[in-house]
């Protein structure tokens, strides 16, 4: 059983999630990937109980043929470690990892597979909560819309444009002005609000809205986990 645990993710969806694996037949060990703290972790040991073998994914110095930039290789997010790992083996080259979840995070690898660092800023709906408490005279978009234009003629179209384009134009950026200096560099994109993003479309973009499971399924691979 592979399990992804973010802050988005509900209790007792959760709950549901495990019983059912656990009512599986054939289930002989449990590996997670816990970006939601140590209270969450506690939670789904609970859960889980002393009955099946439970591994926690964390992020390490070097592996599955990517080295990590962290001083500290632990620091790294287990889901931005296994995203990079997946991508990686897709794309066997230079890479720009962006996952957009409750926070959008993008990591660059050179051809070599050595993470040049990584950034992480707010997610489009936590930018679009931050704007209705900080500014609520002002009309908020109740959904995010695909592609807005660059310039909004109203408030509303001025919100979603300030949400959207300032993402996407950082990421064209890094993919013309890359540390790793390579000709070429592929951008790989996952998560829920992806399709908002407008990259989804361009070319050399691969959407794989499961890369953190994808990066799983290749350290499972691995017969000491």
């Amino acid at each position: 059983m592979t399990l992804h645990a973010d802050h988005a993710s509900h209790e007792t969806f959760l709950h549901e999630k495990i019983g059912h694996f656990l009512a599986h037949p054939n289930l002989k060990k449990i590996c997670i990937s816990n970006v939601a703290g140590p209270h969450f972790a506690d939670e789904i040991i609970n859960q889980i109980g002393s009955t099946v073998p439970c591994n926690f994914i964390t992020s390490v110095a070097r592996e599955a043929g990517i080295e990590n930039a962290y001083e500290d290789p632990g620091q790294l997010g287990s889901d931005r470690w296994l995203a990079m790992i997946a991508a990686y083996q897709i794309v066997r080259g230079a890479v720009c990892v962006v996952d957009f979840g409750s926070a959008i995070t993008i990591d660059m690898l050179s051809a070599s597979g050595r993470h040049q660092g990584g950034i992480i800023i707010p997610g489009f709906k936590m930018m679009q909560t931050c704007i209705s408490k900080g500014l609520g005279h002002l009309p908020c978009p109740s959904e995010l819309k695909k592609k807005p234009s660059l310039l909004g003629t109203d408030t509303v179209s001025a919100i979603q444009s300030g949400l959207l384009h300032p993402v996407t134009a950082l990421i064209e950026k890094l993919l013309q002005k890359n540390p790793s200096q390579q000709d070429h560099v592929s951008l790989v994109i996952t998560g829920g609000q992806a399709r908002y993003s407008g990259l989804v479309d361009l070319p050399n973009t691969l959407y794989r809205p499961h890369l953190v499971l994808e990066g799983m399924a290749c350290l499972l691979q691995r017969p000491e986990l």
